[in-house]
């Protein structure tokens, strides 16, 4: 298993993003449309809010990327994310740790895992949203 990867996703399920933000003065409107914290964004707003199955993020369309809990902890306030994984993960419930484990699956570091690949140029920024969207749907026309 991807220890670093399995910790993001917890900590993205777990963390209150929209908590964290407002901590930030950020209050995003109703739609989601909130001004970005990962850059100087005073003017206009440049991110959307949203939660999937995953947790809440938000896409920063300034950047092209999207970000989640686990980066405002590391950028912002400059945390160790070992630190707040392990004090996170030592309050869930048993059920709750099995649940993570089920929804993350066994990745294993030295096998190529269905379009993890992908979603990590999106992270990086080596793709754009529409980029993943379009790689996506090719994919699972392909399947």
């Amino acid at each position: 298993m991807n220890d670093k990867l399995f910790k993001i996703f917890v900590i993205n399920y777990y963390g209150d993003l929209p908590k964290i933000l407002k901590e930030l003065d950020i209050r995003p409107q109703q739609n989601g449309l909130m001004f970005c914290p990962m850059h100087d964004n005073f003017n206009t707003p440049a991110a959307k809010l949203f939660k999937d199955k995953t947790g809440w993020h938000f896409f920063c369309f300034s950047e092209n990327k999207q970000f989640g809990t686990y980066d405002v902890y590391k950028e912002i306030y400059n945390l160790n994310m070992n630190r707040v994984f392990n004090e996170l993960w030592n309050r869930l419930k048993q059920e709750d740790k099995d649940l993570m484990y089920n929804l993350f699956g066994e990745y294993d570091d030295n096998v190529q895992v269905e379009n993890i690949e992908l979603y990590q140029n999106f992270r990086m920024g080596k793709i754009n949203y529409q980029q993943l969207c379009y790689y996506l749907a090719e994919l699972s026309k392909n399947n």
